[in-house]
């Protein structure tokens, strides 16, 4: 365990002397084995100050894992906000708008390259490409410009390795971050609380927790018009698996910031229990919800941003809400008998065209009147005298619309419709929210269905996005 330490150490200082804004792409089972060495180790100790100079050392590493796609998001976003240099915000919004442009067209070839080969066009794909290398370049000339006219930029969007003791100063004092890396055949979790750090060995991998994840989440599928019993010795068995060696410094929190990882990220951490339970009524469970208050964030670095950097310009309209799309459908929950001619199996077995989704299939889908109550409940609450909520429903409840907004002068977004994921619609592999189509699709800017590709374009402020679907979730 000593040499692995040691040895670790060097590649760690081997990497901290790269180029400023170098990415590193390490993977899970790189830092297990380091992770595996600090416990193992950490248990031979008796000096509490060394094994936390160890847990330190376990932070930093954790941290040099790949940042997500949404800690990038989010840290970009806080920075451009927190900048108030006109020039350079300017610039920022340009490398923005591009890298948009560049994800967008990214998503869209995965769609293309994963059609059958007598559906694929080179032509469009060619043309992705073009656009992609296109935008590619234009972020690599705009970034030569910062790092020439602000030098200083490159340090706020270079990830960073957080201090352990900047990031404990950010938590109260029955406040708890618990992190997890979930590898082939182990897993660890690290708790970070003001008063220090600490990091436990899961004896098991990501096959196995997986497993759980997914028998615990049947009970929250609707079959056959209700849902399965819940597990809740299951419930408490990898609540117990998850937590064990690190049980005893959660005794005293009253709120958990959960980071999760992998399977972990499809769990709601609410659902644990974290006694063993002695009847099978859910009302007599020991739910984890019910000690603490928990709430999810994507990494460590997101968690850090928000409470460290305020938005230079907060937005300032309540809520922008779109529901009850103008469908014509039947309730398939009514019309079980002719489930396989319903709207729905139509969308399943129909492979889109290059363009827009079909405005007659996507209008077929059953209507949530309900939804239209819930927009205006919503709304009621959300709304000041000073400034109502702005609600669009039935036919207004378009893509057009949607667009047609400033984004970035909502504190909610709030969208209640049909979600679609992608094994719903054949060919399709974006998931997407169901909008009002028009009389007849021409763009897919406006064809009824909001997909991945066109949000990561959007320019949203909002403190929160709600999406109130089966799917959305």
């Amino acid at each position: 365990n000593t040499s692995s330490i040691i040895t670790y150490r060097q590649i760690f200082n081997k990497i901290k002397s790269f180029p400023l804004g170098t990415k590193v792409n390490l993977r899970k089972e790189d830092i297990i084995p380091f992770a595996l060495a600090i416990t193992n180790h950490s248990k031979t100790l008796k000096d509490e100050n060394e094994k936390q100079g160890l847990f330190n050392e376990a932070f930093d590493a954790f941290q040099l894992l790949r940042p997500t796609v949404v800690e990038e998001t989010v840290n970009k976003a806080s920075t451009r906000l927190a900048i108030n240099n006109p020039d350079l915000s300017l610039l920022i919004d340009a490398i923005q708008k591009a890298e948009r442009e560049r994800d967008a067209a990214n998503i869209e070839l995965s769609y293309e390259t994963s059609l059958p080969d007598e559906q694929r066009s080179k032509i469009i794909e060619d043309k992705l490409i073009l656009k992609k290398k296109i935008a590619y370049v234009r972020i690599l000339q705009l970034n030569q410009k910062i790092n020439k006219e602000f030098p200083g930029y490159s340090k706020l969007i270079a990830p960073k390795t957080l201090k352990t003791t900047n990031f404990r100063e950010r938590l109260g004092v029955t406040e708890g971050v618990v992190s997890f890396i979930t590898g082939e055949k182990s897993s660890f979790v690290l708790l970070i609380r003001r008063n220090g750090l600490f990091i436990g060995q899961i004896n098991e991998g990501e096959a196995s927790i997986s497993e759980s994840v997914q028998e615990l989440r049947k009970a929250l599928v609707i079959q056959a018009g209700s849902v399965n019993e819940f597990d809740q010795s299951l419930a408490f068995s990898l609540h117990n698996r998850l937590f064990e060696t690190i049980q005893s410094k959660l005794a005293d929190l009253n709120h958990l910031i959960i980071i999760p990882t992998g399977p972990l990220a499809s769990l709601p951490f609410a659902l644990l229990i974290d006694s063993e339970p002695k009847s099978d009524r859910y009302s007599e469970a020991s739910w984890l919800v019910n000690r603490v208050a928990i709430s999810h964030s994507p990494s460590l670095n997101t968690f850090y941003s928000q409470r460290t950097i305020a938005p230079a310009k907060k937005p300032i309209k309540p809520l922008l809400a779109f529901g009850n799309p103008s469908l014509s459908g039947l309730d398939m929950q009514k019309n079980k008998k002719n489930a396989s001619n319903s709207p729905l199996s139509a969308l399943a077995t129909s492979c889109r065209e290059v363009g827009p989704a079909s405005a007659d299939l996507i209008r077929s889908l059953a209507p949530l009147p309900e939804t239209e109550q819930e927009l205006k409940t919503v709304g009621k609450i959300l709304s000041t005298s000073d400034s109502p909520s702005i609600l669009y429903s039935k036919d207004l409840a378009t893509e057009e619309n949607l667009r047609n907004q400033s984004l970035n002068d909502y504190k909610v977004l709030y969208f209640a419709t049909h979600g679609l994921l992608p094994g719903e619609l054949k060919c399709q592999t974006e998931p997407g929210l169901v909008m009002t189509p028009p009389t007849q699709s021409k763009s897919r800017d406006n064809d009824g269905l909001l997909e991945a590709s066109e949000i990561a374009s959007l320019r949203i402020n909002a403190d929160i996005v709600v999406l109130s679907a089966c799917n959305t979730a």
